[in-house]
């Protein structure tokens, strides 16, 4: 286990799409690793982190579909 927080700036590769939803569900996957829970789901601290979207929910079914258009939306209003 570290003893601190570690942070990785994704490649031009790793943001694509698929690439980063594998990405994704591996780090949503490490409360269950670290055996803290046995379904990530029932972690308390997991969610996403996209400010002023709190609707977005990784355990909901469209949750894909819905991050996908906010993100293309701030993109292009930040282009």
């Amino acid at each position: 286990m570290q003893n601190q927080a570690y942070d990785n700036v994704l490649t031009e590769k790793e943001r694509e799409r698929d690439a980063f939803q594998s990405i994704a569900y591996y780090i949503s996957q490490n409360s269950t690793r670290a055996g803290l829970v046995s379904h990530a789901e029932r972690y308390p601290h997991w969610g996403t982190i996209v400010p002023g979207y709190p609707q977005l929910d990784p355990r909901k079914e469209n949750f894909w579909k819905s991050f996908w258009l906010t993100y293309s939306d701030l993109t292009h209003k930040n282009a």
